[in-house]
């Protein structure tokens, strides 16, 4: 039934027609209590994962990754030719948190999380995440933080775009809406950073 009602919506000029996107601005600034200018709607978490990646780096750079995580971070640093500084789980998939925090320096040029963690389903805790980004912050490094499992786990860290510049937070809404089909995600930062990846 809901099938039948929804192709039911669905008129040709819809089909032939590029979409306004206004309203859907409007949904998600509403639904994440943040001024619209603090969004960008994407083609999924890959377009986001990668627009950031190419957005915030050049050729030889230093990201940070966990590993294992997400494979299209890994896929995309390598096509952007990065030098890719890994931070691995143990075999009880217990994190370096002493090297990750340890490896946030003036070298580093970006940094990507996926809270909770692709393939592990690993979370590293909100005092501890705050902590990283407050450190990023300081060196002005870009945090990307892919939050693809958003909805399996009670944090987020949308939020705190209004306090930290540098936060980055994807989202996708093919995880916990079930809605892959539909390519669709969006990334949340501020509006300075937002204007430069548009």
């Amino acid at each position: 039934s809901f099938i039948s009602k929804l192709k039911s919506k669905i008129n040709s000029e819809m089909l032939t027609s590029y979409p306004e996107i206004d309203s859907f601005y409007k949904k998600l600034s509403t639904k994440n209590n943040l001024p619209k200018d603090f969004f960008l709607i994407t083609f999924g978490i890959d377009h986001a994962l990668k627009l950031s990646i190419e957005a915030f780096t050049k050729p030889k750079d230093k990201v940070l990754i966990l590993n294992p995580t997400f494979a299209m971070t890994n896929i995309y640093c390598k096509l952007n030719n990065l030098s890719i500084f890994k931070i691995n789980y143990d075999k009880n998939l217990n994190l370096e948190k002493k090297k990750l925090n340890k490896s946030i320096n003036s070298k580093l040029k970006l940094i990507i999380i996926s809270n909770p963690n692709s393939p592990t389903g690993t979370i590293i805790e909100k005092n501890e995440m705050i902590s990283l980004i407050k450190k990023a912050n300081k060196f002005k490094i870009p945090f990307i933080l892919d939050e693809a499992y958003f909805g399996f786990y009670k944090e987020t860290y949308i939020k705190m775009v209004k306090k930290f510049p540098n936060l980055v937070v994807l989202r996708t809404f093919s995880k916990n809406l079930g809605l892959a089909g539909i390519r669709l995600g969006f990334i949340s930062s501020s509006p300075k950073l937002i204007n430069y990846l548009r």
